[in-house]
């Protein structure tokens, strides 16, 4: 079977020891909703920062923000990284201090995680792309001890 099969071709697959191997324990809409909540509320600062860039400063975000405010925040810093993305590289291209790379690991790297996994990934059909994400989100859960 090849790698653009649907779910229900795969899981079929008795043969393959990643179907053998892998199993969630959550539906991907409860993974990518607790993606999203783990990448706001970890990243608080940030996100409250562009919260009040956005919305007023007399605006203050909610340690544990609603699903919809979680998913807004997610949009404008997935969109605007976007605009900005090449010049910021460009400028911090040989720059190794952590709070940068943290910054870049978090806006290159775990936005879009979040903010594609549930829409684009699962359901685009593609079984293996789909075990990866979630090995990526397991490795994610466990660094931050979720």
């Amino acid at each position: 079977m090849g790698t653009d099969s649907y779910f229900h071709l795969q899981l079929n697959d008795n043969e393959n020891p990643l179907v053998q191997s892998e199993v969630p324990w959550q539906g991907p809409f409860h993974v990518s909703y607790n993606a999203q909540q783990n990448v706001v509320t970890l990243n608080h600062a940030f996100f409250e920062q562009l919260y009040k860039a956005v919305f007023g400063p007399k605006q203050p975000l909610a340690k544990k923000p609603k699903p919809y405010r979680i998913s807004t925040l997610l949009t404008m810093a997935f969109g605007e990284w976007k605009v900005v993305r090449d010049v910021v590289l460009e400028k911090v291209q040989d720059c190794n201090d952590t709070q940068y790379v943290y910054l870049l690991n978090l806006l290159d790297g775990l936005v879009p995680l979040a903010y594609y996994f549930y829409s684009v990934i699962f359901r685009s059909g593609n079984f293996y792309l789909y075990m990866e994400f979630l090995q990526h989100f397991a490795l994610i859960f466990i660094c931050q001890r979720r």
